[in-house]
């Protein structure tokens, strides 16, 4: 009985071992197929590295060992540069002067709009100028 047991045991341990192999060639063939091998990601720097806590064992690693500069700190790379060549060029407000004191606007969601925190508001100066102001929700859809 004992070796029936410890055979079930050792297969069962085989069993394991074998299909955590298969998931990790399921994982890396499933990535080759669907983004390392896309012309848009052949130019890029690509790292992956998938593991599992409850094995404490890497399932899938490609190009792990190489360090990246993370999103975020481009992020802050990327509003330097806007802020700096941009400046106070961000539209807006789209408007369209129809003469006689009225325009018409469509607005594009500036979070700035009316908030305390920015004395120079543009827009609405733009607006406290004029007659009548008509709202188009064209951008909406």
């Amino acid at each position: 009985m004992r070796k029936l047991t410890e055979a079930w045991l050792l297969s069962f341990c085989l069993l394991v071992l074998i299909s955590s192999c298969s998931m990790q060639k399921q994982i890396a063939k499933q990535a080759e197929k669907d983004m390392l091998s896309d012309p848009g990601f052949l130019p890029a720097h690509v790292g992956i590295s998938l593991y599992d806590p409850a094995t404490q064992q890497y399932l899938y690693n490609h190009q792990a060992d190489k360090f990246f500069i993370p999103a975020s700190n481009m992020k802050l790379f990327t509003c330097y540069e806007a802020m700096k060549n941009l400046g106070d060029s961000l539209i807006s407000v789209w408007y369209n002067d129809k003469g006689n004191g009225t325009i018409e606007v469509e607005a594009n969601g500036d979070a700035s709009f009316l908030q305390p925190d920015f004395k120079n508001q543009p827009v609405y100066n733009l607006l406290k100028k004029q007659r009548t102001v008509l709202l188009t929700d064209d951008n909406w859809k």
